[in-house]
């Protein structure tokens, strides 16, 4: 399977599992909505193994803060916030500023695998984003209306 046919196959997931979404094709990412807020990004890509087989990775990524100052969110902080989820990581971007949860995938997820995905990436990030409240600095994500719009 290529990432393009894991995009496909991700498409008609979402459509099975009746989640809204809107595709960005400039971008070659789906915006999915959510009930947090932002949406949750999916995307593809392809590693290789040690044979050079090229593997499609399916990733996901919400966001939780943006215009956040690396300088004002402490390591430990976020190194307490990878410990704590199971399936998930966060990431701070630093140079646009941008606090996401994120989670990669090899191969391809049945609507089941997919569902409890991106459920648990949305509580990951809404959990994340009421632990740091104003704390970290930034502000609130787009949501899934006003990305679309």
């Amino acid at each position: 399977m290529t990432s393009e046919e894991l995009y496909s196959l991700t498409i008609r997931l979402l459509d099975q599992l009746e989640w809204a979404y809107a595709e960005s094709e400039e971008d070659g990412v789906v915006l999915v909505a959510t009930d947090y807020g932002p949406p949750i990004i999916i995307g593809t890509d392809e590693i290789s193994d040690s044979d050079d087989i090229l593997w499609p990775v399916l990733w996901l990524d919400v966001a939780v803060r943006v215009g956040v100052e690396a300088e004002g969110i402490s390591a430990e902080v976020l190194g307490q916030a990878n410990q704590d989820m199971l399936i998930s990581k966060v990431a701070l971007e630093t140079e646009s500023g941008r606090l996401a949860v994120q989670h990669e995938c090899v191969g391809w997820p049945g609507a089941a695998e997919l569902r409890v995905t991106m459920e648990m990436i949305i509580t990951h990030a809404s959990e994340l984003s009421g632990q740091l409240g104003d704390d970290v600095g930034g502000e609130a994500p787009a949501t899934f209306s006003e990305l679309v719009e």
